[in-house]
């Protein structure tokens, strides 16, 4: 029982240190502002990551690259941060700071990509079977 009561009191202090902490961090009105200021929008034909993607934003949206979008992301909209993360499109009169406002993630992750030349070699029902054959212990 003493255990439970220590266990019970950590997890309270816990959770009471996480939300002071998280109520530190946020932002006043107008230091969102000011950071929303600084964001660098693009237009135009962009180059993703080191020339992983090229978009082609037209005048209708407007695209923030990585920086800038983890700046909206997390500090703004309090997501965790993304290592996959590219940028962000938003309508050309949007601003991430308006309720009910929107954009669009741009976001790649390397997992799961497979050349084509690699994919003939592949035996899709072998890959099948192996694949449904995991997925009972992944789901316990």
């Amino acid at each position: 029982m003493k255990n439970q009561i220590t266990l019970l009191f950590a997890t309270a202090a816990l959770a009471l240190a996480t939300t002071a902490h998280a109520q530190n961090q946020q932002l006043t009105m107008e230091q969102a502002r000011k950071m929303a200021n600084g964001l660098k929008y693009q237009h135009g034909e962009i180059t993703l990551k080191g020339g992983l993607a090229k978009l082609n934003v037209p005048p209708e949206f407007k695209f923030l690259g990585r920086d800038d979008a983890e700046t909206v992301l997390v500090k703004f909209w309090n997501n965790p941060p993304s290592p996959d993360t590219l940028g962000m499109i938003f309508p050309a009169d949007g601003d991430p700071l308006t309720p009910g406002g929107w954009a669009v993630s741009v976001s790649y992750e390397e997992e799961g990509y497979v050349k084509d030349d690699d994919a003939a070699k592949i035996n899709y029902d072998d890959l099948l079977k192996q694949m449904q054959g995991g997925e009972p212990a992944a789901n316990k």
